[in-house]
């Protein structure tokens, strides 16, 4: 094991109190034990440092962040507290399977490029899909999967994030080379390192379920699509001059339009498209309201 890089493993939490033990447990349950363990308590109010008081293993660290902040920033502090070879990001009310990190680390040598090493993820949806984002996500999760591109890169992210933060492995030093995560974002910063780590090197996927996605009422994504949109079209036009970056900023404006017109925001769909294009955007919807 000790000739194995060491994974410093990032669980940014928020009064998470309700699923925080099972996450930590996820971690402890693995079969790669070469890891270190950092709980970002962003200020909680609940019961969250009592939880982590039970631990007492020595790779288990609890950092109490001397102020609440954004979830940009609370990743990009707790990720100065790491001091492995590579990186990745539990948060905590989601799981790990047992074999997640062995199954992935044993493609490191293989691929020395590799700045992103992810897995397939399962969704685990808790109690009544409330939001049109859950209902939209529990039929097309299974649908999803069978879409992915098989090879992953740079312009195939352009168009929709296919890595869960859950999945991923980042590689420390290429994390560093592009300036970490993106402290000012609160709700795409992970789109945001992805993309810059795609950009300079290759991403690999092992094609197993190896992670838990909880969708439950207090997901952060649930409640805030339009600020999730708003900061994916900031990240793409960091990469502009391309046509590639200016063809996916059009199409996720015009996928976006749509998605409000279904909700009935016919007046917000049209600050997201020219009507040029906003005409294909109500054929689209027109089309979707035939097929029904």
């Amino acid at each position: 094991m000790q000739n194995k890089p060491l994974v410093s493993i990032i669980v940014n939490c928020y009064n998470g109190e309700k699923y925080l033990n099972e996450a930590i447990t996820s971690v402890f349950e693995q079969t790669y034990q070469h890891w270190e363990l950092l709980i970002w308590d962003n200020r909680s109010t609940d019961n969250t440092a009592k939880i982590c008081a039970s631990f007492t293993d020595l790779r288990f660290k609890y950092i109490l962040a001397p102020n609440h902040t954004n979830l940009g920033m609370a990743r990009k502090e707790a990720v100065k507290e790491a001091s492995g070879t590579w990186v990745c990001f539990l948060d905590c009310d989601d799981l790990w399977h047992p074999k997640k990190l062995e199954r992935q680390l044993k493609y490191i040598e293989a691929f020395p490029d590799i700045n992103i090493i992810y897995c397939q993820t399962k969704y685990l949806f808790e109690g009544a899909l409330e939001s049109t984002w859950a209902q939209n996500l529990h039929k097309s999760s299974a649908r999803d999967e069978t879409l992915k591109p098989k090879n992953i890169g740079f312009n195939s992210l352009l168009y929709k994030n296919y890595i869960a933060l859950v999945s991923a492995l980042f590689y420390k030093e290429a994390y560093d080379s592009v300036g970490g995560i993106d402290a000012s974002l609160s709700q795409a910063e992970d789109y945001d390192l992805i993309l810059k780590l795609a950009k300079i090197g290759s991403v690999y996927l092992v094609e197993e379920t190896l992670c838990y996605y909880r969708i439950h009422g207090r997901n952060v994504t649930q409640s805030q699509l339009q600020l999730d949109h708003q900061e994916c079209i900031k990240i793409l036009n960091n990469f502009l001059p391309d046509a590639a970056v200016s063809k996916a900023i059009d199409s996720r404006n015009a996928k976006f339009a749509l998605n409000l017109l279904r909700v009935g925001k016919m007046r917000e769909a049209f600050g997201y498209s020219s009507i040029t294009k906003m005409a294909l955007v109500l054929s689209y919807y027109i089309s979707g309201l035939i097929a029904r």
